[in-house]
């Protein structure tokens, strides 16, 4: 059976090409779909706190940051 839910991995990698398009709040967006689905992957919040320094919002950066440790 063929889920309609993308995988976490598959939200990663459209994070992933969204970020490489310097779409930032996109990708962010994307991650936090994925967070919603691993809320222990640390990768996830690194790539979610990249985008929120490329969008110079360094408070939500940072609690990323920490929630990836």
């Amino acid at each position: 059976m063929i889920s309609l839910i993308p995988s976490t991995e598959e939200l990663r990698q459209a994070g992933n090409i969204a970020f490489k398009n310097q779409e930032f709040k996109k990708a962010a967006k994307i991650y936090r779909d994925a967070i919603k689905q691993d809320s222990k992957n640390p990768v996830l919040y690194s790539n979610r706190a990249q985008c929120f320094l490329k969008l110079e919002d360094y408070g939500r950066a940072l609690r990323d940051c920490q929630m990836g440790i």
